[in-house]
């Protein structure tokens, strides 16, 4: 079977849900080889990432969308440059694949495949954009030859900007669920007083992941008498220290205590392990990633109704959907869970099997390579697994 390369490009190389799934699913892949091409700035823990799993990795000097103006205006300037410059790296590289992965506001990659004369695939895992995002993106969406969604909100959200022909595939984002498994990772010791129960999340400290939601949450659990400390794990970037002091003051306003953020971690998987509920509180989502996880590791789940969780975690089996910004819902969710042992274990199992049958890394890896066959064979791919 012929080798077929593909090459995932990325304009942000900070490391977090989209970089996660491309590492994952290329490593896994069988008969495909992977380059990723990210930006030279911010991508060491990305490249790391990379190298660790034997995954080829292109830096390229590439600008990107953002309010700091001095990089903005380096995108407007500099943005066709960037563009010629990655169709040649395709070209160098003989890609059979353009697999743009970071969403509808990363487009150059799509332009450079089509400039290059390869087939595209746009994989899209966002539900909130801005509306200038949303009409550049009206305009490049025909270049693409088809769409990756990441759930059925996010499909939703662009029904309007895409051209009814394209191809389409929905893949959620994976989870190894043999990496996290609760019979194999060892919880951190979070040294907590006794009998006192852990709410954590993993996120990057942004307002979409809404970590001032989480504190009124804990506010109103102090408030009964619940005794429970919030982690938080996850960095800090340079350009959300404003929001993460907001979020301290806030904290202090509202007289909250035992709430902790531990920063970005490496084993993800022992801190998720040591909570005993996973709390997703964000504004927006697709497929969130860390809430697969926290699944994959038996742990209940209290979340904001946002991408496609309401999908997986069901209400009353897995956990508790509550509306966005219900911080009042959320907390009365979390002391149905946190106040039942018996129904914490059962929640667990029954998310660990949800995520093991419909969210595993090997069925996430199947789709990917059906999608690839499709787009190249022109419609003798596995569409049955993969047509939306």
């Amino acid at each position: 079977m012929k080798l077929i390369r593909v090459a995932n490009v990325l304009e942000e190389g900070k490391v977090g849900g989209p970089q996660i799934r491309i590492v994952n699913v290329a490593q896994k892949l069988e008969d495909v080889h992977t380059v990723v091409i990210a930006p030279e700035v911010s991508t060491n823990g990305f490249k790391q990432l990379c190298e660790r799993y034997g995954v080829e990795f292109v830096a390229l000097n590439m600008s990107r969308i953002t309010k700091e103006l001095s990089v903005a205006l380096r995108f407007v300037f500099f943005s066709l440059f960037e563009i010629w410059k990655l169709r040649n790296i395709l070209i160098e590289e003989q890609v059979d694949v353009v697999h743009a992965s970071g969403g509808s506001w990363q487009f150059k990659a799509v332009l450079a495949g089509r400039l290059a004369n390869k087939k595209v695939l746009w994989h899209l895992n966002d539900t909130s954009v801005p509306r200038f995002i949303r009409t550049i993106f009206k305009r490049c969406s025909p270049f693409a030859d088809g769409f990756i969604y990441a759930s059925d909100r996010t499909r939703e959200y662009y029904s309007d900007y895409i051209p009814a022909e394209k191809k389409s595939y929905l893949i959620p984002a994976p989870v190894d669920t043999a990496v996290f498994d609760p019979e194999l990772v060892k919880p951190v010791d979070l040294s907590t007083a006794e009998n006192t129960k852990v709410v954590g999340m993993v996120a990057n400290i942004n307002r979409l992941k809404g970590l001032d939601v989480l504190v009124k949450t804990a506010a109103q659990l102090q408030a009964e008498c619940y005794n429970v400390c919030s982690v938080v794990v996850g960095p800090v970037f340079d350009n959300q220290q404003a929001y993460y002091e907001g979020i301290q003051k806030l904290i202090s306003d509202l007289g909250v205590k035992n709430i902790r953020f531990v920063g970005g971690q490496e084993n993800v998987a022992a801190w998720v392990a040591a909570f005993d509920v996973y709390l997703c509180c964000s504004r927006a989502e697709s497929s969130p990633i860390s809430v697969w996880e926290a699944m994959a590791l038996a742990k209940p789940v209290i979340a904001t109704d946002v991408g496609d969780i309401a999908r997986y975690v069901i209400d009353s089996k897995g956990g508790v959907v509550a509306p966005n910004e219900d911080f009042v819902a959320l907390a009365d969710g979390l002391k149905m869970v946190l106040s039942d042992d018996a129904l914490l274990e059962s929640m667990g199992r029954f998310n660990r099997r949800i995520a093991c049958e419909q969210l595993d890394l090997d069925f996430c890896v199947k789709r990917h390579r059906a999608a690839y066959d499709d787009i190249l064979l022109e419609g003798k791919g596995l569409l049955s697994e993969t047509k939306c």
